[in-house]
């Protein structure tokens, strides 16, 4: 809230991604004043710390250290389309989170979310306009997910398929045409 009295926004159109789209949602469903229309994109409805993937990474973040942990989550955010055809940067990628990240931070990140209610209680609450986005080969979330946010935001939903968690990065060009189409003026 702080950020948009600063720069004096009244109102966004908000966009978020996995964990960003967490946030995003929770923003919506406080302060449905500042959201003209909510963009999500692969976002579980239940609790973080209740899936085995989150379970997994942090005992590697921990355990492992961060570059175990960054080609873990990569692999794992990625569908098999991408990965099949981009093995080399994958790698690249996982070198990239380890090296602008800290194992303190990142813990105590997931350690926050955790404590997190699940999205589907904030998603409820959600008075904007909405469009939930998931891939097809998503293996962070649920495949029913989508389906129980956009039940929840009374939300489009659009499910893009041969993509994986990270939907901008595998599928830039139907993930744009898609918030392109959603953000177009009614007729």
């Amino acid at each position: 809230m702080a950020i948009f009295d600063y720069l004096g926004i009244d109102s966004a159109t908000l966009v978020g991604l996995s964990h960003g789209a967490y946030v995003a949602t929770a923003f919506a469903a406080e302060h449905p004043e500042k959201v003209n229309k909510l963009i999500i994109c692969n976002l579980r409805a239940g609790r973080y710390g209740d899936a085995e993937t989150f379970g997994r990474w942090h005992r590697k973040l921990t355990g492992e250290g961060l570059e175990a942990f960054a080609m873990d989550v990569i692999a794992t955010a990625t569908g098999q389309t991408f990965q099949t055809q981009h093995a080399k940067l994958i790698q690249m990628m996982a070198r990239a989170v380890a090296a602008r990240n800290s194992v303190a931070a990142l813990a105590k990140q997931m350690e926050a979310m955790r404590t997190y209610p699940p999205a589907s209680e904030p998603a409820a609450r959600v008075k904007a306009p909405a469009l939930v986005l998931t891939g097809g080969e998503d293996r962070v979330v649920p495949a029913g997910d989508a389906f129980i946010l956009a039940d929840r935001m009374r939300a489009r939903l659009l499910r893009i398929p041969h993509a994986g968690h990270s939907l901008p990065i595998e599928a830039p060009e139907a993930f744009n045409a898609a918030i392109l189409t959603f953000l177009r003026p009614s007729t």
